[in-house]
């Protein structure tokens, strides 16, 4: 268990211009415990760090890092190094693994059965759904959901392993203490009594455009495989997807709309060699894993009813539009949607769109 010397430690150490994770790793590697550092004699020390940077070791020594360390003790957030049992193990076989993360909640040893779920923050509702079925079915099936927290299909791959009280891990674009986007407050304190939120970031930083592509790479070095749910042409998903092949992840896409800009993205992995994912179980399979056996709902409808949800589907579809096919006034359209609604099979979108829930 790393004392709260050695975080100051690090923390400090980190904080040098010139001290990158490789040299960071180095000195870990070398003085147990870390704070023997600073007390190393001179021509010991320029080894390891180069004389330039010898000066500056001994200068941040002074420095006083309580302000990061309440932040820690406020979110009851840990510090954790590379070569402790409690850090990813995922993560230990990458030859870029960061010396050290921000988390908060508890990673299991459970977690190495991992698939990371990345998509379009702007998602469409068939993208939304797609994503928390996904997600629903793996946590189902004991598979712990890795994502990013951002808007859109992140979200809802979080929202679906909670759902079916699975496990899921935030990996963050920002400091511990900033949660982004600001709404996902709520979401970000239930992942992190479910799963675990992490950041290589220090407390404070802010979700900065450069910090992305950086994350990301922690997103597919935690999972197994990567299942991308839409996409445009220039979306962040192919950082990730990059980083999945550079770390030889396998990496999934679903289908979509070819009118749709948000389906670009993955019909082009698809297109460059993507696997197909049509479904949960045709990542399952790739990886051995046996899906759960999940009962469907039987559904109870009346003549009105099953006229209306053969019509729909997870591509939103207007009322007027519903009324018009089935040749039934607006009142007994919305009044059928509402009961649909109730039986929790149905939901509405803005704009009296409807679509299927289930």
């Amino acid at each position: 268990m790393i004392t709260e010397e050695e975080i100051e430690s690090i923390i400090k150490l980190s904080s040098i211009k010139g001290i990158g994770e490789v040299t960071l790793k180095k000195l870990i590697l070398r003085f147990n415990p870390i704070s023997k550092t600073f007390d190393t004699p001179t021509n010991e020390l320029s080894e390891i760090v180069g004389k330039k940077l010898v000066s500056a070791i001994r200068n941040v020594k002074k420095k006083t890092v309580e302000p990061e360390l309440a932040v820690l003790k406020k979110l009851e957030a840990k510090l954790i190094i590379f070569k402790d049992s409690s850090y990813p193990e995922n993560l230990k076989n990458l030859p870029d693994v960061p010396p050290f993360l921000y988390i908060r909640g508890e990673i299991l040893p459970q977690d190495t059965l991992s698939i990371a779920i990345i998509g379009a923050r702007q998602a469409s509702p068939y993208g939304r759904f797609i994503a928390e079925k996904f997600a629903s079915e793996f946590a189902r099936s004991g598979i712990t959901v890795v994502s990013g927290l951002a808007r859109g299909i992140d979200s809802c791959a979080h929202r679906g392993a909670l759902k079916t009280e699975g496990r899921t891990i935030a990996v963050l674009g920002s400091g511990i203490d900033v949660v982004y986007p600001p709404e996902n407050k709520d979401l970000f304190e239930e992942i992190c009594t479910h799963g675990a939120c992490i950041s290589e970031f220090p407390p404070g930083t802010q979700p900065l455009r450069g910090n992305f592509p950086t994350r990301n790479r922690l997103m597919s070095g935690l999972s197994k495989a990567v299942v991308a749910i839409e996409a445009t042409t220039k979306s962040g998903v192919f950082s990730t997807v990059e980083w999945a092949l550079e770390q030889d992840k396998q990496v999934f896409a679903v289908p979509g709309n070819i009118t749709s800009e948000t389906s670009k993205g993955v019909n082009r992995l698809i297109a460059d060699g993507a696997q197909i994912a049509t479904s949960p179980q045709d990542v399952m399979e790739y990886l051995g894993i046996e899906p759960t056996a999940t009962k469907e709902r039987e559904l109870k409808l009346s003549e009105e009813e099953s006229k209306i949800w053969g019509l729909l589907s997870h591509e939103s579809m207007q009322a007027d539009a519903l009324a018009e096919r089935l040749g039934l006034k607006i009142p007994k359209i919305l009044g059928t949607l509402l009961n649909l609604e109730l039986k929790g099979i149905v939901k509405q979108l803005p704009g009296r769109n409807f679509v299927r829930n289930i």
